[in-house]
């Protein structure tokens, strides 16, 4: 069962609202879960080139929020831990109909704050899902640096149930040793 869900940013289509129980929290907005200062120091940012290392040293040392307004119960609710997290993130930067601007778009902010909330939170099991132009060396590398082993898999969203048409790339990471102390701590 979901703990929560969120958007990715406010502009994000919230096609899942009705699929969540009612225990379940909805966050609009992943820059939610870090600091406004530390969200802040990443949106200065303005030269594009190499920004996407100062913002993982930002992200790294970043505050992260245990609660965040919930708009499923109109409340500010906590940020519970899961044992697996589902995800995907905006695709234009690395699909072949955007920009392709890839590490350097704006949109690795939020994938960052992703990461690094369940880098912090020891996340078992994190699956994330993308366009198959999406490699983000810059994510494999941090997951690799922090215990998270990867596997990436190319996938026809029909075969998996999901109204998509075109092609999609899943990119799993699985820590074991994230798994272990998962469950010495329950």
């Amino acid at each position: 069962e979901s703990l929560w869900t969120c958007e990715c940013d406010a502009k994000a289509r919230a096609s899942h609202v009705d699929a969540i129980p009612d225990t379940a929290c909805k966050f609009t907005n992943i820059e939610n879960f870090i600091s406004e200062k530390d969200l802040a120091a990443m949106r200065t940012l303005k030269t594009k080139a190499k920004r996407y290392e100062k913002w993982v040293k930002i992200a790294k040392g970043a505050t992260y929020n245990n609660k965040a307004y919930c708009s499923h119960h109109l409340k500010m609710c906590q940020i519970r831990r899961p044992f697996m997290d589902a995800s995907g993130s905006m695709c234009t930067s690395y699909s072949s109909l955007g920009k392709m601007d890839k590490d350097e778009s704006e949109n690795l902010i939020l994938l960052l704050s992703w990461l690094f909330w369940h880098i912090k939170n020891k996340t078992p099991l994190l699956i994330h899902e993308n366009v198959t132009g999406f490699l983000s060396n810059l994510v494999t590398e941090q997951g690799e640096t922090n215990g998270y082993g990867h596997l990436q898999v190319k996938v026809r969203p029909s075969d998996v149930g999901m109204a998509v048409g075109r092609m999609r790339k899943h990119l799993s990471c699985l820590s074991l040793s994230a798994v272990q102390r998962f469950y010495r701590l329950q």
